[in-house]
């Protein structure tokens, strides 16, 4: 794999395998048990993912409590939010703003 390091091929040759010490990793841990990603990124997709799903308001304070541990702030959950509307489109867009407003209100 071409401009990977080491430990990122291994990381990916572990979760192709399905070696389970590492997915659980890969579901539950930060940035540092992801090789591939920050935390930063780690914490926006995660957000962007749950967006995707149907949310309730704690778990989208979890992700929002994630994302300001990693730096991000409002603008930037919001921006996230938007690159995603097409994909997830109006309802589910609509639904997370309010989540995040409500949420962010207590920052």
């Amino acid at each position: 794999m071409h401009g990977l390091s080491a430990a990122q091929q291994e990381f990916l040759r572990r979760l192709a395998l399905g070696d389970e010490l590492t997915v659980a990793r890969a579901m539950i841990g930060s940035g540092a048990d992801h090789p591939l990603l920050d935390a930063r990124s780690t914490s926006a997709i995660r957000l962007a993912a749950l967006v995707s799903l149907d949310f309730n308001l704690g778990s989208v304070q979890i992700a929002l409590a994630e994302c300001r541990r990693a730096g991000l702030d409002t603008d930037d959950v919001l921006r996230i939010v938007s690159a995603i509307h097409p994909v997830v489109g109006s309802v589910r867009s609509r639904a997370a703003r309010d989540a995040i407003t409500a949420s962010t209100n207590s920052w």
